[in-house]
């Protein structure tokens, strides 16, 4: 090899192993605010840990609660900053055995919100979901809102509601007060 070549040659392996020795620096996680004791108007009433959402804490990096609020089971989960362990409701229901279909998209003063009509064992449900940052910004789904946290550790609350349906098929909006 020639004596010229050798400095070329090791800069290039330098150049090429830098991105290894990068040091991440992740912000610092926002302090977890406590439950509400009311969503949009509603008081909530904690609801009992049931074994799925014992297995979904065990390995969640915020915190999980379910909670009554009027007419529709909510579903609590906070984050201090981004995480992809924060996933669509579709999967978890998925994986518990529900079938789930798509239904359009509602919007009302907090925004978006990505919905769903699912059915397991004879029971149908409708679920929307949205996550919302304490500035008052929200998503409606985890992966635009993943993209845009990066490097905003506010903490997050990821909303999912639950209500029955009375047939596979039927879609009511939710009216927006």
């Amino acid at each position: 090899m020639r004596p010229r070549l050798l400095p070329h040659l090791l800069l290039a392996l330098l150049a090429a192993l830098a991105p290894l020795a990068a040091v991440r620096r992740d912000p610092p996680a926002a302090d977890f605010p406590g439950w509400p004791q009311t969503w949009d108007g509603v008081d909530l009433i904690a609801l009992p840990e049931s074994a799925e959402d014992a297995a979904a804490a065990a390995i969640f990096p915020g915190r999980i609660a379910r909670f009554q609020a009027g007419d529709r089971h909510v579903v609590l989960r906070w984050v201090p900053g981004p995480t992809r362990a924060l996933h669509p409701a579709a999967d978890c229901l998925r994986a518990t055995g529900w079938t789930v279909r798509d239904a359009p998209p509602e919007r009302d003063a907090h925004g978006w919100w990505s919905c769903l009509g699912a059915e397991r064992d004879g029971r149908h449900i409708r679920v929307r979901e949205q996550i919302r940052a304490a500035d008052g910004r929200s998503w409606p789904d985890p992966s635009l809102w993943w993209w845009q946290a990066q490097n905003d550790p506010d903490g997050y609350w990821s909303v999912t509601e639950e209500r029955s349906q009375a047939e596979p098929g039927t879609w009511v909006p939710r009216q927006v007060p």
